[in-house]
């Protein structure tokens, strides 16, 4: 990271935007030698993740201020619980208020790279149309440009359309069912039938299926209409059982969503997880699927991009990390969300611009998928 330029222009209305970020400092008024001061240690500390000492203050922030000057700055800044003081450091680090503080008050506009976006387009749009496929995609492209872990919800598809179903005979018993849906998505499923299927049965199911399904979205298709079809197919009736469970599990997995995680092992790279019961504990969270569409839950309803700070989210095993959020649209209607999680020590600015970027973009890709259907 290199240092940041003496008279950054500081991003004005985000903190409207973010999770709480001013609760416990907004009555905390600092002058602008103090704020360049905290600037200046927390990004030394994200930086290194190490404690600042005076030296590192003088070379970061650029005052041309003298080190008893800076230690004063630095010992007031402690006392207002805007900086902490390990016990085996004569420097500081910022604490949680601090990192609040600069994340709502202080944090530079950071521009991505040509180089970033074009990366960025690349791993998320090559090719690709399943919808699903995108959301992997575009969790692992943001892990991969940021270096902490990312999370995405798959999108709440209620409203996607249910646009041909096929019933394709594998042998004499066993036959393929295949659901073709708006945004790329294919379900399928081998179902089987003692006895043997006629082929006739599974022309005439395919035929009324598409005739009474087809064209319908997920939210549309009731479990009577459904049912309707057993009564339809007479004598053949045992073919239309395991169709009607495959449908119903079908419709029921799409109106929930997934959680894909990416970049999980980056934690450990990072000096904060060198505990390993820490990093154990913080992976296990990882594989708690209704935990993370909690921690994501905020920003699907509220919408905006959110920063969530340290003891600010809910469970304990975040405690000491942050989560960088955003949303995502199919038109208006908002369907999943992204996050990035990593430790308070973030590099906030950049995960922001970032979660900016990403959103749009995907925003625009599931508008082309679903608008050219």
């Amino acid at each position: 990271m290199t240092k940041r330029a003496k008279g950054a222009k500081v991003r004005i209305g985000i903190s409207t935007r973010i999770n709480g970020v001013l609760k416990k400092v907004k009555r905390l008024e600092l002058n602008d030698r103090k704020k360049a001061i905290l600037h200046a240690i927390v990004d030394a500390y994200i930086d290194t993740a190490e404690p600042v000492g005076s030296k590192a203050v003088a070379e970061w922030s650029g005052l041309g201020l003298s080190s008893a000057t800076l230690r004063n700055e630095m010992a007031e800044l402690e006392e207002v619980g805007l900086l902490e003081k390990p016990h085996t450091s004569a420097g500081r680090i910022p604490s949680q208020e601090g990192f609040r503080m600069y994340v709502g008050q202080l944090m530079d506009n950071y521009r991505m790279s040509l180089e970033e976006m074009q990366r960025a387009h690349e791993m998320m749009s090559a090719r690709l149309t399943a919808l699903e496929k995108l959301i992997e995609r575009t969790g692992h492209a943001m892990s991969s440009l940021t270096n902490y872990t990312a999370v995405v919800t798959t999108p709440l598809v209620s409203k996607a359309v249910l646009k041909r179903i096929e019933l394709l005979p594998m042998d004499r018993e066993n036959f393929i069912v295949v659901m073709v849906l708006s945004g790329g998505m294919i379900k399928n499923r081998v179902c089987r039938v003692q006895g043997g299927i006629p082929e006739e049965a599974l022309q005439t199911l395919s035929k009324l299926l598409n005739e009474k399904i087809a064209g319908k979205t997920v939210e549309e298709v009731t479990l009577s209409a459904i049912l309707e079809l057993r009564r339809a197919m007479g004598s053949y009736e045992a073919v239309v059982q395991p169709v009607v469970d495959y449908i119903a599990d079908t419709l029921q997995e799409l109106s929930d969503a997934e959680v894909f995680i990416d970049g999980a092992a980056n934690l450990l790279d990072l000096p904060e997880y060198q505990d390993v019961s820490k990093a154990k504990e913080m992976l296990s969270f990882f594989k708690n699927e209704s935990g993370m569409k909690s921690l994501l839950a905020p920003v699907i309803r509220d919408g905006g991009i959110r920063v969530v700070i340290g003891d600010e989210n809910k469970p304990c095993e975040m405690k000491d990390a942050s989560v960088v959020m955003g949303n995502y649209k199919i038109g208006n209607r908002v369907v999943g969300a992204i996050g990035v999680i990593g430790p308070v020590r973030m590099d906030y600015r950049r995960v922001v611009s970032h979660m900016e970027y990403f959103t749009k973009e995907l925003n625009r890709l599931l508008f082309d998928i679903f608008e050219s259907e």
